[in-house]
């Protein structure tokens, strides 16, 4: 079983009409630990239609030995490129729910 199984992100990919070729994306964006996941937690909520924008400039400005977090923006952009600002805010809620802390990209 798979983690886009899980009752919070099934409810999420219905409601929120996440397209067939985006949940390879979906799943990625689960990866990442609830650490670095609930930095966002306000970001999109305060930020909104300036989200985009300043994610991009987020990743610009990346320091190096900062893979997790280059990776994590990178998706989270692409994702926020594709659904707007309250479907990327309810992703974060999502994944702050399924996330562990010891979640690691390799």
């Amino acid at each position: 079983s798979t983690v886009l199984e899980t009752k919070e992100l099934k409810k999420f990919i219905e409601h929120r009409e996440i397209k067939a070729e985006d949940l390879a994306l979906l799943e990625a964006l689960t990866r990442f630990s609830s650490d670095l996941i609930r930095e966002f937690h306000n970001f999109f909520n305060l930020l909104k239609d300036r989200s985009l924008a300043e994610l991009e400039n987020q990743l610009k400005n990346i320091n190096d030995g900062q893979e997790e977090r280059q990776q994590f923006l990178s998706l989270l952009i692409e994702f926020a490129k594709k659904y707007d600002w309250i479907v990327a805010y309810n992703l974060i809620r999502v994944l702050e729910k399924i996330a562990r802390p010891e979640n690691k990209i390799n």
